[in-house]
């Protein structure tokens, strides 16, 4: 996931850089802080226990981006992000939701990131809002370390003593974007130039919590590629808190939020969709991080349109997104007001009468779901006879009853109990998805190969089919061995239903209860090489499959 700007703008932005020059001040921040009437130690601080939720800005959309083939949804009213009305407006409709600090997108000094981000105080300060910037290190006008350097003691020199840039127990704080590009100990040396007296407050992206060595807070930029956003948000918040106590230092940890996400129109080759699900997706991912105890929340974004990731008011969703923020920002900041409620457990999962509690999927400790053995329908012993977590995952829904069976959706698949043999099964998930027409859902979104037709199984006998769909792996020795690395492939995966086809990042095979990929290139969740399994379960919650009300969590038992 990375910010993509609009070519028409990117133009403007290195012609009026070339034509104004690049200075950077070499001033020290104290003197900058005093021309507003303030000095490092006397400034406006703010407490350390503030429970701060700010959302990425995006400055740099012109007209020419406001079309179907550049974005695939529209914003409400059309804008140029020069434009003061509009920014004034953006204040309004992020201060409404309980947004405090607009974090702009800032390519370096004189281009028009760089006076969007004057204006944008500007207006905060009018409107008692306040903003930040996030420095692009892979920004084109900051091609050496020395640019780098000089940028930031521009921006710090040029904006961190205005009144109403965020800060933290007093110190301004700075957003950088893809610190992985260098390396943590140059990152070092870099602050040793820039900020030689620890001035400020540094927060990297990535998922790389070593650069807290250099930083002092870390957020991840996107989660949209987690198949568990849950578990992800929780183990990354445990290596911030480890790198905390190996470097005996207080660190910021910033928790990221998302609507969704949708690259489809930006033409590159490891785009993909991240379905908003009507608000649920967006929902799930503040639970999720709010169940880590963040220091803060980070919204990806306010208005990143070309990678679908905005909250800003949309044709399609109205207000939607900013309601739903407002409401989230609320229960996030008065977490610590409120008093914790009592239940059977603290750990995340439990067990309870004839079976066992688990919130880990929700994302949220106070809710969860129990696989149980109540009704004659043994859920729980079954759970435990498929292989249990690592065959099946966590519940992601209640029980209830689907084509006839009672059934229960986990990550990985979804048990359907048989009465006549008193066992459960795994549903053939992706056999299903076919039957509803998300083919080509599948496709877009996931890019998951089509099932073959009939015909590949004419007139074979059940031997003959076994074995001709299982040779399809031959085309991927490292997709067969992940396959036959099950301990009973046929019950955990099905049979392939399709050819291994190549999509251009990553081969892809899919199966009656599983997609397995292979990838050629590096991604979040994947190194190059690396074979992985889509979680079939989850696929199916995305496509739609369930009925809402049974994805509705449980309180505690």
């Amino acid at each position: 996931m990375r910010r993509f700007m609009s070519p028409f703008l990117l133009s403007a932005v290195i012609l009026i850089t070339l034509l104004t020059g690049v200075e950077a001040s070499n001033d020290n921040l104290a003197s900058h802080l005093s021309k507003w009437g303030q000095s490092p130690e006397t400034s406006s601080t703010m407490p350390g226990s503030e429970k701060l939720v700010v959302a990425f800005y995006y400055a740099w959309f012109d007209q020419n981006t406001w079309r179907r083939d550049v974005v695939s949804d529209l914003p409400t009213a059309p804008y140029n992000s020069a434009d003061r009305n509009a920014i004034a407006r953006h204040v309004d409709q992020a201060k409404g939701a309980g947004i405090d600090a607009l974090v702009l997108s800032w390519l370096g000094p004189n281009n028009p990131t760089d006076s969007n981000l004057a204006t944008l105080l500007s207006v905060a300060q009018e409107k008692g809002f306040r903003a930040s910037l996030d420095f692009e290190t892979n920004s084109p006008f900051l091609g050496s370390q020395d640019a780098i350097v000089g940028a930031l003691k521009y921006a710090t020199g040029k904006y961190a003593g205005h009144p109403n840039f965020l800060r933290h127990q007093g110190k301004p704080v700075i957003f950088f974007w893809h610190v992985r590009q260098l390396a943590p100990s140059t990152w070092q040396q870099i602050r040793d130039q820039a900020d030689p007296n620890r001035s400020t407050i540094w927060i990297a992206e990535g998922d790389d919590a070593s650069y807290l060595q250099a930083f002092d807070g870390i957020h991840m930029y996107s989660i949209a590629w987690a198949q568990d956003v849950g578990s992800t948000m929780a183990n990354f918040a445990d290596k911030v808190a480890s790198w905390e106590k190996r470097l005996a230092s207080p660190k910021i940890w910033v928790a990221t939020v998302m609507p969704g996400y949708d690259d489809r129109t930006t033409g590159r080759s490891d785009s993909f969709v991240r379905d908003r699900q009507d608000g649920q997706y967006y929902v799930s991912t503040w639970n999720a991080a709010m169940a880590t105890s963040p220091d803060w929340i980070v919204i990806t974004s306010f208005n990143e349109w070309v990678e679908g990731t905005q909250i800003e008011p949309s044709v399609t969703y109205g207000d939607e997104y900013l309601n739903l923020t407002r409401d989230l920002s609320t229960q996030f900041k008065s977490a610590a007001l409120r008093p914790v409620p009592v239940s059977s457990s603290s750990a995340p999962d439990y067990d309870v009468l004839n079976g066992h509690f688990f919130s880990q999927a929700t994302g949220n400790s106070g809710t969860g779901f129990v696989v149980s053995n109540g009704g004659g329908v043994e859920f729980w012993d079954e759970f435990q006879r498929l292989g249990g977590l690592e065959a099946v995952g966590y519940p992601i829904s209640q029980r209830f009853e689907w084509n006839g069976f009672v059934v229960q959706a986990m990550q990985k698949g979804v048990m359907q109990w048989r009465p006549e043999v008193g066992r459960a099964y795994l549903v053939n998930i992706f056999d299903q998805m076919t039957a509803a027409g998300k083919d080509d859902w599948l496709s877009a979104a996931r890019s998951t190969p089509r099932p073959l037709g009939p015909e590949f199984d004419a007139g074979k006998t059940w031997d003959q089919v076994v074995q001709s769909r299982q040779a399809l792996l031959d085309a991927n020795p490292a997709i067969k061995r992940r396959y036959f690395a099950a301990s009973d492939p046929m019950t955990v995966y099905g049979l392939p239903t399709s050819q291994v086809e190549d999509k251009g990042n990553h081969y892809s095979v899919r199966l009656q209860r599983a997609v397995i990929q292979q990838w050629k290139v590096d991604v979040p969740w994947a190194h190059a090489g690396d074979v992985v399994v889509a979680n079939g379960g989850d696929v199916g919650k995305e496509a739609g499959l369930y009925p809402t009300s049974v994805l509705t969590s449980q309180n505690r038992p």
